[in-house]
């Protein structure tokens, strides 16, 4: 379990350093984003069987999650800056549903990465959004990661 957790931060870290880097580059040479190929596999051919699944089915969900589940909460009601790492603990979990655009507020890109797919939600603004990431652990897929909805 430890090995799964050090290999899902070391994703989560390569992702987002990955992420970064593209962003400057894009926004600091209009010229140069034109030619900058963002390679993305494809959905796994089982995965949006079981996503619909896990946003349908509420028992569904809870048999596959990784409990405690890392991840991160949304900036505290103070709006203190910085990571707030936690662990989801079963008892604590709110059933989330399928993504609705809430009529073209919200928008979401799946990244398919080495056998981790992560599922990005955000506002129109940039200014709210929520990220998890799912893996397969034998043959089922697992919520392993999950960045609750808030500005981060």
């Amino acid at each position: 379990m430890k090995v799964i957790k050090n290999f899902a931060l070391f994703v989560i870290m390569f992702i987002s350093f990955w992420s970064c880097k593209e962003k400057v580059e894009q926004t600091t040479n209009e010229e140069t984003t034109e030619n900058i190929v963002e390679e993305k596999e494809a959905l796994p051919d089982d995965f949006m069987a079981f996503y619909d699944q896990f946003g349908n089915d509420s028992i569904f969900q809870m048999e596959h999650i990784v409990f405690p589940l890392d991840g991160e909460k949304a900036l505290s009601e103070s709006g203190v800056a910085g990571i707030h790492l936690t662990k989801w603990q079963k008892e604590d979990w709110k059933i989330q549903r399928t993504f609705d655009d809430m009529d073209g507020t919200f928008q979401r890109e799946f990244i398919s990465f080495h056998g981790i797919v992560s599922e990005a939600i955000q506002d129109k603004s940039g200014e709210f959004s929520m990220l998890r990431r799912f893996s397969k652990i034998g043959d089922q897929w697992m919520l392993i990661f999950y960045q609750e909805m808030g500005k981060h």
